[in-house]
């Protein structure tokens, strides 16, 4: 699924999805679960895609699990992902991922006042120097830009599995040293 902003100055905004399905073909590196991008720089806050609630999914067989990307200037605020019980991975280790690129659970970049809960993150497998993420928050280190509070609670994130890299459970991305590895 692909959320995207319609213009630089409407974003898809205060959406919620819910009870929702995925499975692709993780043989496609490209294959993401459920994506929010940004397709240019918004022009003020009303272009960011803020405020998206995403609960109760389940994702399985695809490269990458959950990725929200907002932009550096104006980052996503205020979205969510789990409510009730979200799993990303299917039952097999390598259902999400199997390959030699990045893979993740859960991964947010640029957004600000980001909660992620009540979701089961597993069976996420790399099989070369591309890293293997459970959960990642990832706010550009540089930017002056607040990430208000992000709040990343009652998850578990098992059976993430490198044959080469370290694997990184929980990971609050930028301005940190050192990753937890299980």
């Amino acid at each position: 699924m692909l959320v995207i902003p319609s213009s630089p100055t409407d974003g898809a905004q205060n959406n919620l999805i819910t009870n929702l399905s995925v499975s692709l073909t993780r043989a496609n590196t490209s294959s993401i679960g459920i994506q929010q991008t940004t397709t240019g720089s918004p022009t003020d806050p009303s272009g960011t895609n803020s405020g998206n609630h995403y609960y109760n999914l389940q994702v399985t067989n695809c490269y990458a699990g959950v990725s929200l990307a907002g932009n550096a200037t104006y980052f996503d605020a205020n979205c969510e992902v789990g409510g009730g019980y979200s799993v990303i991975g299917g039952n097999v280790l390598g259902d999400i991922g199997n390959g030699t690129l990045q893979t993740f659970g859960v991964r947010a970049i640029n957004q600000r006042d980001l909660k992620v809960f009540d979701t089961e993150v597993r069976n996420i497998q790399g099989t070369a120097t591309g890293l293997v993420d459970g959960i990642v928050i990832d706010n550009s280190g540089a930017s002056s830009v607040s990430s208000g509070v992000i709040s990343v609670y009652n998850n578990s994130v098992h059976d993430l599995n490198n044959t080469s890299t370290p694997r990184r459970a929980a990971w609050p991305g930028s301005g940190s040293t050192s990753p937890p590895t299980r």
